[in-house]
């Protein structure tokens, strides 16, 4: 029975030794919404920006990283609203699930009508 082809390169083969995308490369990044944040890849501008917007947020992480990230997409040139409404989608379930909102109402209309106007207030461009 003849011996088959396994395909790929043969061992110990260097052609591709140093080629390939450099370390934190960001070629594929179209809007860095589902991208971790990273202090060392920020501009001092961006920096400064994300602090400001932690210390606004009452130093709740996620919260500034979302509101850092519409600033960002509302920069740009594309505005995607599938995106905006992906990132209000968010913003609306941690305030909601980590009761940022507080609410006497038992009518479901009237809490999110609440919830809506803090984000709104939240997004507020800097």
């Amino acid at each position: 029975m003849p011996v088959k082809n396994q395909g790929g390169a043969p061992r110990g083969n260097k052609n591709a030794a140093g080629h390939g995308a450099p370390k934190k490369n960001k070629n594929a990044v179209k809007h860095g919404l589902y991208e971790k944040l990273s202090m060392d890849d920020m501009t001092e501008d961006e920096k400064n920006l994300y602090l400001s917007l932690l210390d606004a947020s009452g130093h709740h992480e996620e919260l500034a990283e979302l509101r850092y990230k519409y600033i960002c997409i509302m920069k740009s040139e594309d505005h995607n609203k599938h995106l905006l409404r992906q990132l209000v989608s968010k913003i609306r379930h941690i305030l909601i699930n980590e009761c940022y909102v507080h609410t006497e109402y038992e009518d479901k209309q009237l809490k999110r009508k609440e919830v809506d106007k803090v984000i709104q207030e939240l997004l507020k461009i800097v």
